[in-house]
């Protein structure tokens, strides 16, 4: 095998198996004591495992510190699978190897980095990186590089670095398509921004991108965690004037935008009209809509939905009944609230610190 192509394999092997070379000498040496004292009939087997990947280590080692240079193909594969395992550290070793090499990098090896680094919500390193990039006077993979690195700001709740990457974006020579205006509205949603998530729908629409359920529901997020129900359900509507189906995300996301605003006969409705469709509504939606009855008093509504949980063969979690006994609480109906306690033992489900 040749020396590029055993150092591939060694990369991909060891971003696999991601075991420190002083852990894999730990396991080597208390494999070979029970191997000693004959403790298992395992022990070879797991001798040779471990003696096998501490050698995998050292030939790695061996390679990487010698005249071989550092394949960049290898490198990135490396750093892309520690990075499908959240190991943003180890992804982020194996790329200063390669800096500290001067071998000739490229924009595939940093948006390997730059992914690894958001799939660990690390968006000040991924920003680094991407910035460096600019730096090293590579051309960012036009929009992918710049659509991790807004990803890992909305992995991270970082509304307004996704804004500047989006400005920048924009006027660059590539611009923003529908996965850049997603994680940028995400981003929004998780800050409670919902007024930035709709600056953000509407300048994807100025930009004559074409429009999708995840944006939608992105933008629905948004205004069900700030309790802006009007506008959430405004985008419910618009999602059938732009001849798409809402979802199940949609109508949850509807659902929770009315509880928030206490607005329990127009999360009804949702719910009615997400069963009236081919939609089939979750236990999210219902828990949804029976918190906006609990909150508004209405204890017999709150009831009605937790049967109908049962009818059509969905489970109650523990919030559906914390919500219903909060709901009959708030109106005397303590029977009926312990009535429910016993209930939520029944089904074997925890019972909830607030009960």
């Amino acid at each position: 095998m040749s020396a590029p192509a055993l150092l591939y394999a060694c990369n991909v092997y060891l971003a696999r198996v991601s075991e420190s070379e002083s852990r894999l000498s730990s396991l080597f040496r208390s494999g070979y004591n029970c191997h000693r004292r004959r403790m298992t009939l395992e022990t070879p087997t797991y001798l040779a495992f471990a003696r096998d990947q501490l050698h995998m280590v050292q030939v790695h080692r061996s390679l990487t510190s010698h005249a071989f240079r550092h394949d960049v193909s290898s490198s990135t594969a490396a750093i892309k699978s520690h990075g499908t395992s959240k190991k943003w550290t180890a992804a982020l070793d194996v790329f200063r190897d390669v800096l500290r090499s001067r071998t000739r990098t490229d924009t595939i090896l940093y948006g390997a980095a730059i992914h690894a680094c958001a799939k660990g919500t690390q968006w000040q390193q991924a920003l680094f990186l991407l910035g460096d990039i600019r730096n090293c006077k590579l051309e960012p993979n036009t929009i992918f590089s710049y659509n991790i690195g807004i990803s890992a700001c909305e992995k991270g709740g970082q509304w307004q670095q996704a804004r500047l990457l989006l400005t920048e974006l924009t006027t660059s020579q590539c611009e923003p398509d529908v996965i850049s205006y997603s994680a940028g509205i995400s981003a929004c949603e998780k800050s409670r921004q919902w007024q930035q998530a709709m600056s953000l729908l509407s300048e994807s629409r100025e930009a004559r991108l074409k429009q999708n359920i995840v944006l939608y529901n992105a933008a629905i997020s948004a205004c069900a965690k700030c309790g802006a129900w009007q506008q959430g359900v405004i985008l419910l509507r618009e999602l059938r004037d732009e001849k798409m189906e809402p979802d199940v995300i949609s109508y949850s996301a509807g659902v929770s935008a009315c509880e928030k605003g206490g607005q329990w006969q127009q999360a009804l409705f949702l719910l009615g009209e997400s069963k009236a469709s081919s939609v089939k509504a979750n236990t999210i939606s219902y828990n949804a809509a029976i918190s906006a009855c609990e909150k508004c008093g209405e204890w017999r509504q709150a009831l009605s939905l937790l049967s109908e949980l049962w009818d059509v063969r969905l489970e109650p979690s523990t919030i559906s009944y914390n919500a219903g006994i909060s709901a009959c609480e708030k109106d005397g109906q303590w029977l009926r609230a312990l009535s429910l306690m016993s209930e939520l033992c029944d089904v074997d489900l925890e019972l909830d610190v607030i009960l």
